[in-house]
């Protein structure tokens, strides 16, 4: 499989991976503690892992799993929607629909 070199931080990741996030230099996340382990969660939850050794060099083995992954980020943040909407399901539906994740 063919393996792109990033510019900015060196990392190498497959061809196909078009969601390339820096693990250091200028453009790597500086993310919370909580926040990185909620990802790393969602990332494990959807068949990914994160690169040996690198901090937030995420890796899909297939495009499907990164859809996944995705996903389960929409779907939280639904979550969310409906329970500070007090159980009104339209806040949640709307994030849904917005996302594709569900028809109108």
């Amino acid at each position: 499989m063919k393996q792109i070199t990033c510019p900015h931080c060196a990392d190498t990741y497959p061809d196909f991976d078009v969601a390339h996030v820096c693990s250091r230099g200028p453009y790597a996340p500086k993310l919370k503690p909580k926040m990185n382990e909620r990802i790393r969660q969602l990332v494990e939850q959807a068949g990914g892992h994160f690169g040996e050794g690198l901090e937030f060099a995420v890796v899909f083995g297939e495009l499907e799993d990164f859809e996944k992954f995705a996903e389960l980020i929409v779907k939280k943040c639904a979550d969310i929607g409906e329970r500070y909407a007090d159980g009104n399901y339209e806040v949640r539906d709307q994030i849904l629909i917005h996302f594709g994740l569900e028809e109108e």
